[in-house]
């Protein structure tokens, strides 16, 4: 266990640099991205270049850091490159997902053909210059492993397309959610010049699971509103809030016994520990939106019948923030002490 000032001491210099280095590394990507741009003579749409800033500048203090402290310190320069580049694959696959004229065959081309691949457009041309920058990162084993993960995060893709059919049962959209959280986290361990553990890699593998969740419990609204997605989730399939608060509860369990069996000293478990609680204390605080609205009706309204003030889940409000303050700190006070390394 935990105590309150200890607790307090550190999430409060996590907060602290996640707001310094977000800064920075906002600043940092954005300047990089440019002059990616700049060498290939294309351009990236000012969505697709917005998210990958945000999603990179969010990542590397949030998880990058939270990783690499288990081991004495933070993210090096070299390594937020792949980062960088990870998320430009990343942000790109999407929209090449999203395009109807982009067909699985070309995906797996670009994806496991990519040195002979000719682009067609601007943005297979700075995909594939960002894809094959990361796999020059590697040789031999960890290669290897790199293409096996890089190939489950391909099929579960193909997968997550089964979540368009409204008769897919809950069971094979919690096995989908869990297997693209799970690889799409894990890969980025292979950035960090750091040799993980398999009870590390387990962890990571919940932890994507946990934020893909939290990602769908924050996209009810969108998800249920836009006809052009018409995506199952467990989230907006959510028919008891009370059911679902305890089955993300009992995910967050499962997880928690993943960083107990870690054997790294327990002053880098504990933050490391409230760091992960900080992250899952935010899909509890947007079920908790919905147990409110239960309780109060006393049953759950279809979600979509609810208005978006309902569905939208405003962190800045100050409720809304102590929840996930007492959620943090609640989970926090589970740490059992992990064997310490020999």
């Amino acid at each position: 266990m935990i105590n309150f000032l200890s607790f307090l001491f550190r999430l409060l210099y996590i907060v602290a640099h996640g707001i310094v280095v977000r800064k920075r590394e906002t600043r940092w990507a954005k300047v990089q991205l440019r002059n990616i741009e700049m060498k290939l003579q294309q351009h990236l749409n000012g969505f697709t270049f917005k998210k990958i800033v945000n999603s990179y500048a969010l990542f590397v203090p949030l998880i990058s850091d939270g990783y690499a402290q288990l081991h004495g310190r933070n993210t090096n320069r070299m390594e937020k490159e792949r980062l960088l580049h990870y998320f430009i694959c990343s942000s790109l696959f999407d929209d090449f997902c999203d395009r109807v004229d982009c067909q699985d065959e070309r995906l797996w081309k670009l994806s496991f053909n990519s040195e002979n691949v000719i682009a067609v457009n601007g943005d297979e041309e700075i995909f594939l210059y960002a894809h094959n920058f990361l796999r020059r990162q590697f040789a031999g084993l960890k290669l290897a492993y790199y293409d096996d993960v890089s190939l489950k995060i391909f099929h579960s893709q193909n997968e997550s397309e089964k979540q368009f059919d409204p008769t897919i049962t809950n069971e094979d959209i919690a096995r989908i959610t869990k297997e693209k959280g799970g690889h799409s986290l894990l890969i980025t361990n292979c950035y960090l010049d750091i040799s993980f553990s398999q009870q590390e890699n387990d962890c990571c593998f919940y932890m994507g699971f946990l934020i893909q969740l939290t990602n769908d419990i924050f996209d009810i609204y969108k998800d249920i509103h836009d006809e052009s997605e018409g995506s199952a989730t467990l989230p907006n399939r959510m028919e008891n809030a009370i059911k679902f608060r305890n089955y993300f509860a009992s995910v967050i369990q499962e997880f928690q016994e993943k960083i107990w069996g870690i054997h790294i000293d327990a002053k880098n478990i504990k933050s490391f520990h409230i760091r992960m609680m900080a992250l899952c204390a935010l899909g509890l605080t947007g079920i908790h939106q919905f147990v409110l609205l239960q309780e109060k009706q006393g049953r759950l309204p279809p979600l979509k019948n609810l208005s978006r003030k309902e569905t939208i889940i405003d962190m800045e409000r100050w409720h809304t923030f102590q929840y996930w303050f007492t959620s943090t700190y609640r989970e926090s006070k589970k740490l059992q002490h992990p064997p310490r390394k020999s």
